[in-house]
């Protein structure tokens, strides 16, 4: 299995032990996939994906190893009133950054993570249900040519 493919199963498994018994905010953990293309039911909220789309390869200089980047985006929704759903919509953050502070080394399969925008987005007609986006970077080390 790869380097990358271990760091994946990892995320998977931090992200779904989001929940309250597990001192997070909130129960988005059960409900948040691995690239999950369509809609979330709001009998599912909250809910969230996540996908590594986009990786960058590179060879430092005097090195022979690859330093990959995977760029990670984190898409978590949830449903509540209107007075509260920023709120909730900010606890989804709070716990997607708490996950990945329990080990940003990912079991020593990385070098470092490194934090990116996060964005919260309120559907504007009754402001009961939000976007978030929490974007970051998953640094790791192979010998040239492998994954």
């Amino acid at each position: 299995m790869s380097r990358r493919q271990d760091i994946v199963d990892l995320i998977n498994l931090r992200f779904a032990a989001i929940t309250v018994a597990n001192e997070y905010n909130t129960d988005i953990g059960p409900n948040i996939t691995e690239w999950k293309t369509d809609d979330f039911p709001e009998g599912d909220l909250p809910g969230g994906t996540w996908k590594d789309a986009d990786v960058t390869v590179s060879q430092p200089e005097k090195q022979n190893a690859h330093e990959h980047t995977i760029d990670i985006i984190f898409t978590g929704y949830c449903k509540a009133a209107a007075e509260e759903v920023a709120e909730l919509a900010r606890e989804i953050i709070e716990d997607v950054h708490k996950a990945i502070g329990v080990d940003p080394l990912w079991n020593a399969k990385a070098i470092r993570t490194v934090p990116g925008k996060n964005l919260i987005e309120i559907e504007q007609d009754n402001k009961t249900i939000a976007r978030v986006t929490v974007n970051f970077s998953i640094i790791y080390v192979t010998k040239p040519w492998v994954i």
